[in-house]
């Protein structure tokens, strides 16, 4: 079969799957979204190159999202996984783009782990990757994604938080803290406002 062809129903089946999720019929989405996936594997075997990976990546992404609604926590991570290894490939040809989803899929990630008891051990370290990789794409990015690393201390603190680390949660939650009220008083923007009256009980 033709690429092309290949290539037009893998974009079917992936926006097949994003119509069935909206309208809550997940066992649809999944499969329409697992032939997406599968067809996008084959494209890039052949196309090996920044564009398809980014693109797979995506649509690992989506269906990640899918099995997240059916609290299929396993193929979560399987998915998550597997999209790292991908972006992982192309990363130095667009840091700022690839890094990005990057660190919001170690994020992710993280979050599988912390839910799975035989994966549990790996959640603090992927936490704290997907962390320091969120800093790291904004610092590139001249503060483009500071409401991303914002977001990741939050996250991480809520991490700590579950696991009764108590001081390590309010470190994090006070340099979130520190980021949103610097930042408010710069913009005056009421999301920084509503995230600071978020993190004020745990401080």
């Amino acid at each position: 079969m033709p690429m092309r062809y290949v290539d037009l129903h893998a974009n079917v089946m992936s926006e097949l799957s994003v119509l069935y999720a909206c309208v809550g019929d997940y066992e649809k989405a999944i499969a329409c979204g697992k032939d997406g996936v599968k067809l996008d594997k084959a494209i890039y075997e052949k196309r090996d190159d920044k564009t398809q990976s980014f693109r797979l990546a995506t649509r690992m992404n989506s269906l990640a999202t899918i099995y997240t609604f059916t609290k299929d926590i396993q193929l979560v991570m399987e998915t998550i996984e597997d999209a790292i290894y991908v972006l992982e490939e192309h990363e130095e040809e667009d840091p700022i783009a690839f890094g990005a989803m990057l660190a919001r899929n170690y994020m992710t990630l993280a979050g599988s782990y912390s839910q799975l008891e035989e994966e549990a051990s790996k959640a603090e370290e992927t936490y704290q990757i997907g962390l320091k990789r969120m800093i790291a794409v904004n610092e590139k990015s001249n503060n483009k994604l500071i409401n991303d690393v914002i977001t990741s201390y939050m996250m991480v603190g809520d991490y700590y938080k579950r696991v009764k680390k108590e001081e390590s949660a309010k470190a994090h939650y006070c340099l979130a803290m520190k980021m949103a009220s610097d930042l408010f008083q710069k913009t005056k923007n009421p999301i920084y406002e509503n995230l600071m009256k978020r993190l004020q009980p745990y401080i």
